[in-house]
């Protein structure tokens, strides 16, 4: 910390000497008393700030649903009624990764483009991990828009089949609610 703040008062004579006239001489002077360090800064690789990060290295990510691509539906289980949030398509991907497709029924900042804001792939047990945005809550025409979730997506009950990604997963969507994501009409 004392190296940090002794660069910010250096920082600042150098600033002083260079904009006042005949100080220059007298800030050298003053300046050759101080030690200097040179601070490098590297970018770590492995930091992400997205809200969509995730950590899949201790994992073992599956690719026998590589090709796949399925219909799906996500609904939201916290009522009576359950909630029909999205419909449309999941790829898998030869990394062990998904994609979705489709339209969100939610309204508000809702839109095909977000699927993308999805961070999710499938483990060798068949389980879907990661993290996904989910627009739970409705809008009507007019209303405030409803911020998403970002949901730590851990399986709870179900998973894929093995020989197709076909299959009923059920995940927390937050501390209120969770979410059951069918997937069926699976073809390569």
């Amino acid at each position: 910390m004392r190296k940090r703040a002794a660069a910010f008062v250096l920082a600042g004579a150098l600033l002083l000497a260079a904009a006042t006239p005949g100080l220059a001489d007298d800030t050298s002077d003053f300046l050759a008393k101080f030690k200097h360090y040179t601070i490098e800064v590297k970018p770590d690789p492995n930091f992400d700030i997205s809200p969509l990060a995730f950590d899949f290295s201790n994992l073992k990510l599956t690719t026998r649903y590589s090709g796949y691509s399925c219909q799906f539906s996500l609904i939201r289980l916290d009522s009576d009624q359950p909630d029909d949030l999205a419909k449309g398509r999941i790829a898998f991907s030869d990394d062990g990764h998904v994609h979705f497709t489709g339209r969100w029924n939610t309204g508000g900042m809702a839109t095909p483009e977000t699927f993308e804001e999805t961070n999710l792939a499938v483990t060798e047990k068949g389980l879907l991990v990661g993290k996904m945005t989910v627009y739970a809550e409705y809008t009507d025409e007019g209303g405030v828009p409803q911020e998403p979730i970002i949901a730590n997506v851990k399986v709870t009950d179900g998973k894929f089949g093995d020989e197709a990604p076909a299959g009923t997963l059920v995940y927390r969507l937050n501390f209120e609610w969770q979410a059951q994501l069918n997937v069926a009409g699976c073809h390569k």
